[in-house]
């Protein structure tokens, strides 16, 4: 009996530390797989701090939590709007990270969801309290709007076509020229989410002379494009997870916080 009830404590044992560690496997993030995260070199979403010499930003604290709750490594590569395209369909990137959904990208990659945003039009005062819509402002021949390169997503279809017709769209580097260039130009205004609006705006002190309009009617989606490849497909149902979960648990929210309070306490980076 002595002999027998040994044997049973042993058994006992070895099931409570084996099952313990297969519990611990199932919760613990393992990924295997390095991803090339294309990020926009644009204030806020991806930029250096030079005082302590790292690359911050929306894109960085959301990459930051991607690698934490996935286990996966996430390479960040700076990529201009204007290439990002080429790079995606000759799969040179696994994701883009922080960008608006738009038609053009849903052909070579699949499109995951963080949350849907609204987009606003900043311009000078005197322009914006003459206009009492969006679709005022498009509907103004004299009025110019600044885009990134090969950027128009904040706009329909039908709107991109008309005003590049018109001739309409004035391109700029990255974020930070958009704003200074409309701090030194007429009859030109701004459309963006309104994240962005309040990061420059209070980076720029810009409520004394410049005002935006929300649209309350139409919204866009911000995600992330997956490239889907053989090499990470078992990935995707993860990656596509736990994106929407960094906006249902209010992470999303602290990230664009953090960075508009940021904004409010320095200078501008970059060219002006």
């Amino acid at each position: 009996m002595i002999v027998l009830m040994k044997h049973l404590s042993v058994i006992l044992s070895a099931l409570l530390f084996f099952g313990s560690r297969s519990f611990a496997t199932v919760t613990a993030p393992t990924c295997s797989t390095t991803y090339r995260t294309a990020v926009n070199e644009s204030e806020p979403l991806y930029y250096r701090d030079d005082q302590h010499n790292k690359y911050v930003g929306i894109s960085s604290d959301v990459i930051d939590e991607l690698a934490k709750r996935t286990g996966c490594n996430f390479e960040a590569q700076q990529i201009n709007r204007s290439k990002l395209y080429q790079e995606m369909s000759s799969f040179r990137v696994d994701l883009a990270l922080v960008t608006i959904r738009n038609n053009r990208y849903d052909k070579v990659g699949k499109f995951l969801p963080i949350t849907s945003i609204q987009r606003e039009v900043a311009g000078p005062k005197e322009l914006v309290h003459v206009h009492s819509s969006i679709q005022d402002f498009i509907n103004n021949i004299r009025v110019k709007f600044i885009i990134l390169p090969g950027a128009p997503f904040f706009f329909t279809p039908e709107e991109s076509a008309r005003l590049e017709k018109e001739g309409r769209f004035m391109t700029t580097t990255s974020l930070q020229e958009a704003y200074a260039l409309l701090v030194r130009s007429k009859n030109t205004v701004i459309m963006q989410t309104t994240f962005v609006q309040d990061y420059f705006f209070a980076k720029m002190k810009l409520d004394r002379n410049f005002a935006r309009i929300p649209d309350r009617k139409t919204t866009f989606e911000i995600g992330a494009y997956y490239i889907v490849k053989k090499s990470n497909e078992q990935n995707l149902p993860v990656i596509e997870k736990t994106l929407k979960q960094i906006a249902s648990d209010g992470t999303w929210d602290r990230i664009i916080r953090k960075h508009t309070k940021l904004a409010e306490n320095s200078e501008l980076l970059g060219k002006n």
